[in-house]
C-alpha cells in the first residue's frame, strides 16, 4: 500500500470507532483511450482492471491486518457520460457514508486545468464531510 493511500488515512478512526471501511476504486477506460472507442485496447484494459483488483485487495488485507472490517468496490466507466466524482459521491450516497477519505494526484497548472480534479469535485458537491490525503511525494516536492 502506498503510504499516501487514504486508506491509511482513515484505518485508525475505523478502527476506534468500529465502523466498517468501504475502499472504492474508479477504472475510467473512456480517460484512457482518450475517450476514442477506435484506440481501444482490451488488453490494456484488462491489465488495468487487473492492477486495480490488485490494489484493493491490497487495501483490504491491510485493513484486515489492523482488525478493520473493510469492503471494496470496483466501478468501470466506459464513457464520458458519468463524471469519476459522481459515480464516487452516489457510491458514498448509497452505502450511506459518514465519512469520505479522497486521495490527489497533486496536479497542478495546465495538467489540472486539463484534467480537473477529483477531489476538487467531491470536495465541492459531498453532502458527506471529505478528508483529503495529498499525494505524500507531491507534496514534498512543491
Amino acid at each position: 500500500m502506498h503510504p499516501w493511500s487514504p486508506c491509511r488515512a482513515h484505518s485508525q478512526p475505523a478502527a476506534i470507532h468500529h465502523s466498517q471501511l468501504i475502499i472504492l476504486h474508479v477504472v475510467d477506460y473512456a480517460g484512457i483511450s482518450g475517450g476514442f472507442k477506435s484506440l481501444r485496447d482490451l488488453q490494456l484494459n484488462e491489465a488495468v482492471l487487473e492492477e486495480a483488483q490488485t490494489l484493493l485487495n491490497k487495501a483490504k488485507q491491510q485493513a484486515s491486518k489492523h482488525g478493520i472490517r473493510c469492503k471494496t468496490t470496483l466501478i468501470e466507466l466506459n464513457d464520458y457520460k458519468h463524471h469519476i466524482a459522481e459515480k464516487i459521491l452516489a457510491e458514498a450516497t448509497a452505502c450511506k457514508a459518514q465519512l469520505l477519505v479522497i486521495g490527489t494526484q497533486g496536479l497542478r497548472g495546465l495538467a489540472r486545468m486539463i484534467l480537473g480534479s477529483v477531489a476538487d469535485y467531491v470536495v465541492r458537491y459531498s453532502d458527506i464531510p471529505v478528508l483529503v490525503v495529498p499525494h505524500k511525494h507531491k507534496a514534498k516536492s512543491s
